[in-house]
C-alpha cells in the first residue's frame, strides 16, 4: 500500500479552528449520518451554516431539517438554513419533521471566509463561482466529488473547465471519492455500526430503508434499458446486489469524508495533485503533482476504510 504524508507546508483542512463553516447538502442518508458524525465529534465551534438542496420540494427538506435539528441536536439550532438549487427528482424526506420556518435563498447567502463541506451535486459552488470569481480566495473546502460534480457537467450547462476553475479558486481543497479512497467496497453493513444508529437514531434507518428501496426501483428500471454488456448495467446490477444482501447497507461517501475532517490523522492517506475530467463518462481524473493545489484521498487498499470503521464507532 503506498499512500503519501501531507508535509507541514501542505496543511490539513482543520474543522476544529474554522470560525465559519457552510455545510451543502441534498440529505440523502450518508448526508444525515456525515452531519450526525460532525456534530457528534464535539469539533465544530464556530458559526454553522447550511444550504440545503438538489431536490424539486426543497422548501420541505429544509422544513425538515430544522425539525431534526431541534428535536436531535438542539445545540447546532441556532444555525442558518438556506434553500438550495431543486432538480429533477422529486424525493420527499418519509420524516413526521416539519416546522413553519420561511427560507431564504442561499443565493443571498455570502459563504466567503468559511471552510465549506460540500455533500451535494456542485450547482451552488458554480453559482457563486460565477458571479464572483474570487468569492473562494479565502476559502477552504472539502468535498464529495464523483457523482456530485458528474451529474453536473452531464447536464452539459457547466464546463470541464469552468468546474476545474472553479476549485483551483480556493486558498486549499480536499477531495474525497469513494472510488479513490476505498475502491469497490464502499458500501457499509457493519453490523455494530447500524445497531448502534438503531439503537440512537432509529430515524436514520428509515431513510436508509427508503432510499435503497427509490434507488432498487431505480436500478431496476435502469437495467431494463440497458444492454447487460455495458459498464452502466453492470454498475447498476452492483447496487441491486448490494441492496439485496443487505437492505441497511449505505454507500461510504459523505460518511467517508466526514470521517477524514473528525480524525484528521487521516488525511495521511492522500497525494497532492490536480483533476480533470473523463470527456464521455465525466469521472474525476487525478493527476499526482507534489506542488498541486487539491488533496486527494487516495488509498490502494483497505486500510483507510478500516480507520474510517473505527472512527464511526468511536464517534457514535
Amino acid at each position: 500500500m503506498v499512500h503519501t504524508i501531507i508535509s507541514q507546508k501542505q496543511a490539513m483542512i482543520d474543522i476544529q479552528n474554522s470560525k465559519k463553516i457552510v455545510i451543502i447538502t441534498d440529505l440523502e442518508p450518508d448526508d444525515f449520518l456525515a452531519i450526525v458524525l460532525l456534530f457528534l465529534s464535539g469539533m465544530i465551534t464556530g458559526e454553522m451554516h447550511f444550504v440545503v438542496s438538489a431536490w424539486q420540494n426543497v422548501e420541505h427538506k429544509c422544513r425538515c431539517f430544522r425539525k431534526f435539528l431541534q428535536d436531535s441536536f438542539p445545540k447546532y439550532n441556532n444555525c442558518s438554513i438556506y434553500s438550495g438549487e431543486p432538480n429533477k427528482h422529486n424525493y420527499i424526506l418519509p420524516l413526521d419533521f416539519h416546522s413553519q420556518e420561511e427560507f431564504s435563498s442561499y443565493r443571498e447567502f455570502d459563504p466567503s471566509d468559511s471552510l465549506i463541506i460540500n455533500l451535494a451535486p456542485i450547482r451552488e459552488l458554480m453559482f457563486y463561482h460565477k458571479h464572483d470569481p474570487n468569492i473562494f480566495k479565502n476559502c477552504e473546502l472539502a468535498i464529495y466529488g464523483s457523482f456530485n460534480i458528474r451529474s453536473v457537467l452531464s447536464e452539459k450547462k457547466e464546463s470541464p473547465e469552468s468546474v476545474v476553475s472553479m476549485f483551483t479558486s480556493f486558498s486549499r481543497v480536499l477531495l474525497y471519492e469513494s472510488y479513490w479512497a476505498t475502491g469497490t467496497n464502499s458500501s457499509l453493513a457493519d453490523a455494530n455500526i447500524l445497531n448502534i444508529i438503531r439503537t440512537k437514531y432509529p430515524y436514520l434507518l428509515d431513510i436508509i430503508i427508503w432510499w435503497n428501496d427509490s434507488m432498487k426501483d431505480e436500478c431496476l428500471q435502469n437495467c431494463q434499458n440497458l444492454s447487460p454488456d455495458s459498464a452502466s448495467y453492470q454498475r447498476n446490477k452492483m447496487i441491486l446486489d448490494k441492496i439485496e444482501a443487505e437492505p441497511l447497507q449505505f454507500v461510504n461517501a459523505d460518511t467517508g469524508l466526514a470521517a477524514i475532517l473528525i480524525n484528521p490523522e487521516l488525511q495521511k492517506y492522500s497525494v497532492q495533485g490536480s483533476i480533470t475530467f473523463d470527456p464521455t463518462t465525466f469521472y474525476t481524473l487525478v493527476n499526482e503533482d507534489i506542488i498541486g493545489k487539491i488533496t486527494i484521498i487516495k488509498c490502494s487498499d483497505d486500510s483507510l476504510l478500516l480507520e474510517e470503521i473505527e472512527t464511526f464507532k468511536n464517534t457514535f
